[in-house]
């Protein structure tokens, strides 16, 4: 599964065809200030933060993608391509599994 924390909804669609086109996981969008409950509940593999929000908290998230043993995928301002996102979440997905099957 992939996160989309507080993105707008152009980010929420560029991630949905990005990840038809790496792993065909399910996207769904999370407010930032409910993210660790979700992020807990459903156990993300990659989580799809944008750059200004990672900067604000981020030692917190990369804590909290640890515990869920996913990824995190920041993205800068102005990505407005699914392909450029595509084989990045392809190799995000392949660390998370090869993490989660480590323990």
């Amino acid at each position: 599964m992939i996160l989309v924390v507080g993105g707008t909804p152009e980010l929420m669609a560029i991630c949905q065809r990005a990840a038809v086109l790496s792993a065909g996981d399910a996207v769904l969008p999370a407010a930032v200030d409910r993210l660790a409950t979700i992020a807990a509940q459903c156990r993300p593999a990659v989580m799809v933060i944008p750059e200004e929000h990672f900067k604000q908290d981020e030692e917190e998230l990369i804590a909290l993608a640890r515990d869920v043993k996913g990824r995190i995928v920041v993205v800068p301002e102005g990505v407005s391509d699914e392909v450029l996102l595509a084989p990045v979440f392809k190799r995000e997905f392949t660390e998370a599994a090869a993490a989660r099957n480590q323990g």
